[in-house]
């Protein structure tokens, strides 16, 4: 459609902006009209990838991350709290979402001295589906 972006020298990429701010964004992302929506994406694309919210802002996060296959984090290193990333993991888990990986994002090269810990475990899962969602 129209709302697609194709960019040039990029055949294989295609980028759908999120539109305007909807006010019934919890009631469309929990609708059947997303379900299908995303079911229908699968059949045209091998690799999709939802950006949202941060999830413990608000409930767009979890509502997508139990539709899809897969799930990425994002962590802002020094800014956001550690113990905020656990809930977040711990909230993903209440709902079965496949944490994929995490990405560290805006590290510093202090943050990489033996006294600073950024370690963190996930169970890493096999992927068991052919068509990617993220």
């Amino acid at each position: 459609g129209e709302n697609i972006l194709k960019i040039s020298g990029m055949d294989n990429l295609s980028i759908m902006s999120c539109g305007h701010k909807l006010p019934n964004i919890v009631e469309i992302l929990n609708s059947d009209y997303m379900k299908v929506a995303i079911e229908e994406l699968k059949k045209e694309y091998e690799v999709i990838i939802f950006d949202s919210t941060p999830i413990l802002a608000t409930a767009d996060a979890s509502m997508i991350a139990d539709k899809i296959d897969y799930t990425i984090l994002v962590y802002e290193v020094n800014k956001v709290a550690r113990l905020a990333l656990k809930r977040t993991v711990t909230q993903l888990s209440h709902i079965n979402a496949n944490i994929l990986g995490l990405i560290l994002n805006k590290m510093k090269a202090e943050d990489f001295e033996p006294e600073a810990s950024y370690y963190y475990s996930y169970k890493y899962h096999s992927p068991k589906k052919t068509n990617k969602v993220m």
